[in-house]
């Protein structure tokens, strides 16, 4: 059962489920953003019966009555309704487990009885006030056991849950669960704990599994990403679970849906800054790519915005917790992004920040609002953004670096170092995120595959290499093959992930995918080999990239933009290329290419990047 602020516990539900029982139906009490996300997940159903409740807040809702009951209790009692969903599909029997439980071991076999309930196993005095039984793990077998439940609750001194006990009681062969399946917060800290010990220690991850009191834990029960309002008592048990979480078979679906939590090497701790919103500083960007649409095309997206948003951020050091806005500019906005949505995840979960896009209705973006938000790296509480106590330093727009780097020989030397190290910033910012692991085996020459992919309105962008396997045969014929690996990547379809920690030496068409010689090894111990159509010969931008990361650099002329190569040529390129690996490379500056107009100052020399393209 889950409402929009739940959404990320709800996909950590639904992935580690699937990682130890993928058969399993699962229902979802949904209100309308939760069942927009659970209609995309295969085996899940959503069950929209928390919509009534969107407009409510929870201390309205504790307020509020309806008949003998608040609000709060009603909202409670639709476990009932999902259950009662699934039972009538045909299940068997059907198991309630609230959102922020983290499966760990398949589920276990449920007991034979109609009913079966969680054991608190917690103090006295916290029984008396909530009841025996936890709520958040309740099993039942017929719709019956569910009628009795919502009357129970009519009685009950504490809403559904301590009903439970008046269920237990009045069923026949009612079950008990295994401690082992619902291990929450309350069984971890001495305030709350059954016998009034700290058990922290009593979490121990043993590869990939986690044990709890020696025996194997089946799941955890807290939210891994506390909400404001959750007491520090119960935050003291977050970090022996969430510590426990990262070094168990979970690890990847952890890191997958709270990133922020799985930063590199270096996990961002559960600290202040989850609760505290006072110390939250607010950091506003524009980076306008100067050509095309960075939305979809991979080469204005890298140098348009993921170098000049990660060179930002490295020099901006944001302290964990912080918000990173982009704003768009007005001619990208409604922009459908292929690419962005993935560096807003893996840029926030590097710098531990929140990230987001907005559509300010100011130019340099200092008016953006939670409402302004248009795209996140998660589903956070973006009303920070509302909160005038927050701190906020705003960057003036600047043009990306895209369209730079078709006159980069024009740039002088401080110009290029300049360049050179937004590149570099970048670069390690991505391997970092990316958690690249260091390059093992025989030395990698890349092939790239190009195919038509582009619309009729960029038709001038589709290119391809017909004898393709041919260039292919000869690299592994060439005698450094031996020693070498050929690998043929098709980065159409690929992650930013995928693209940064498989690029090496490459040989490739004119195109995006050679962006990524960013990400190559530089100082000569890296080559890169353009197969070039002649119609594009006039653009020089891969020669001053491969000149700016220290690149070894060969062109080959393609004599139409989809027609052969001199195969001989381009493995002449490669020979050398492969020779010469680990000298130094001689940069290679040339001056042609277009450039951006309002940069083109005849012939006079760019002082810096930055020195023109800005608004």
């Amino acid at each position: 059962m889950a409402t929009r602020p739940a959404l990320l516990e709800v996909a950590l539900f639904l992935r580690t489920l699937r990682r130890f029982d993928a058969s399993r139906r699962v229902y979802v009490a949904s209100d309308t953003a939760v069942a927009a996300y659970v209609s995309r997940v295969a085996n899940a159903t959503a069950v929209p019966c928390l919509v009534k409740y969107e407009n409510y807040s929870r201390v309205w809702m504790k307020k509020k009555r309806w008949g003998p009951m608040n609000v709060w209790t009603h909202l409670q009692l639709e476990k009932t309704t999902v259950m009662a969903r699934a039972l009538d599909d045909g299940a068997p029997g059907v198991l309630f487990a609230d959102a922020d439980v983290a499966w760990l071991a398949p589920l276990p076999p449920a007991g034979a009885g109609a009913v079966g309930v969680s054991p608190c196993l917690c103090r006295d005095r916290v029984e008396a006030t909530y009841g025996a039984y936890n709520g958040g793990h309740v099993f039942a077998r017929t719709t019956g056991v569910l009628d009795l439940w919502r009357s129970a609750t009519s009685r009950s001194r504490y809403m559904e849950q301590a009903a439970l006990e008046e269920v237990y009681a009045e069923t026949a062969g009612a079950f008990l669960w295994d401690a082992r399946a619902n291990v929450e917060w309350l069984n971890v800290v001495a305030s709350h704990s059954v016998d009034g010990r700290d058990h922290a220690a009593d979490l121990v991850a043993d590869g990939d599994t986690v044990a709890w009191l020696g025996r194997r834990l089946l799941s955890a029960h807290a939210h891994v990403v506390p909400t404001a309002n959750q007491p520090a008592f119960q935050r003291r048990a977050l970090g022996p679970m969430l510590d426990a979480l990262r070094h168990s078979a979970v690890e990847p679906d952890l890191c997958a849906t709270h990133h922020l939590l799985c930063a590199g090497a270096r996990p961002c701790a559960p600290a202040d800054w989850l609760f505290d919103r006072r110390n939250v500083t607010v950091h506003v960007a524009t980076f306008a790519p100067g050509h095309g649409n960075a939305a979809t095309n991979y080469y204005h997206f890298f140098y348009g915005l993921l170098v000049p948003v990660l060179h930002w951020l490295e020099e901006l050091r944001p302290r964990p917790g912080d918000v990173v806005v982009l704003n768009e500019p007005p001619f990208h906005r409604g922009a459908t992004h292929r690419f962005l949505p993935q560096l807003l995840r893996l840029a926030g979960r590097d710098a531990c920040v929140q990230m987001g896009v907005v559509e300010a209705p100011d130019r340099n973006g200092s008016g953006a609002a939670a409402a302004h938000v248009t795209l996140a790296n998660e589903f956070w509480d973006w009303s920070r953004l509302d909160d005038a106590a927050a701190a906020r330093y705003t960057r003036r727009p600047e043009w990306g670096l895209d369209y730079h780097l078709y006159g980069c020989g024009r740039f002088d030397d401080g110009a290029r170092r300049e360049l050179a190290a937004r590149v570099a910033a970048a670069r390690d910012a991505l391997l970092r995120a990316c958690r690249c692991a260091a390059a093992s085996g025989a030395p990698r020459v890349l092939v790239i595959r190009r195919e038509h992919r582009h619309a009729s309105d960029q038709a001038h962008q589709n290119r391809s290499l017909a004898n393709f396997d041919d260039v292919v045969a000869a690299l592994r014929e060439r005698p450094w093959a031996a020693s070498h690996e050929v690998r043929v990547v098709d980065f159409g379809d690929a992650d930013l992930c995928r693209q940064a920690c498989e690029t090496a030496a490459a040989t490739a068409q004119h195109g995006a995918g050679q962006a990524n010689m960013a990400l190559l090894r530089g100082g000569g111990f890296a080559g890169v080999v353009e197969i070039c159509p002649k119609p594009m010969m006039y653009k020089s931008i891969f020669q001053c990239l491969a000149a700016l990361r220290g690149v070894r650099y060969a062109r080959v002329e393609q004599p139409t933009m989809h027609g052969p190569v001199d195969v001989a040529a381009v493995a002449a390129a490669a020979d050398a290329a492969v020779a010469a690996a680990g000298s130094p490379a001689a940069a290679d500056w040339p001056r042609g290419g277009h450039h951006l107009k309002v940069c083109d100052t005849k012939n006079a020399a760019w002082r810096a990047p930055i020195a023109c393209g800005y608004g």
